[in-house]
C-alpha cells in the first residue's frame, strides 16, 4: 500500500509541476485588480448619484420657492381686486338705493311696489 501511495504522490507532483503557477498568479492578480476597479467604479457612481440627487433637490427647492413667491403675488393681486370689487359693488348699491329713494319721492305709489331691475 505504501508503494502505491508513493506512486500516486509522484503522479500528483508531476501534474502540479506541469501547472504554470506564474500564469495562475498573474490571472488571479488581474482578476483581483478588475474586481477592485469595478468596486471603485460602483462607489464613484453611487457618490455621483448622491450628488445628482442633492443637486436635483436644490433645484426643486428653488423652483418651489419661486412658485410660492408667484402664488403670494397672485394672492395679493386677487385681494386687491376683490377689495376694488367690494368698493364698486358698495357704490353701485348706494346709487341703486338713492335712485329708488328718488323714484319713491317723485312717484309715491311706487313705494308700495317693489322696484325690480331688468
Amino acid at each position: 500500500m505504501l508503494p502505491e501511495i508513493k506512486k500516486q504522490m509522484g503522479q500528483v507532483q508531476q501534474e502540479f509541476s506541469k501547472v504554470d503557477m506564474k500564469s495562475i498568479t498573474s490571472k488571479t492578480q488581474n482578476a483581483i485588480k478588475l474586481v477592485k476597479q469595478k468596486i471603485e467604479n460602483l462607489n464613484k457612481s453611487s457618490k455621483d448619484k448622491v450628488l445628482e440627487i442633492n443637486i436635483d433637490n436644490e433645484k426643486a427647492e428653488k423652483q418651489i420657492t419661486q412658485i410660492e413667491k408667484e402664488i403670494n403675488n397672485l394672492e395679493k393681486k386677487i385681494m386687491s381686486r376683490q377689495l376694488k370689487l367690494d368698493i364698486t359693488n358698495s357704490n353701485l348699491d348706494k346709487i341703486r338705493n338713492d335712485t329708488n329713494q328718488k323714484v319713491i319721492k317723485e312717484i309715491p305709489e311706487a313705494g308700495n311696489k317693489r322696484i325690480t331691475q331688468e
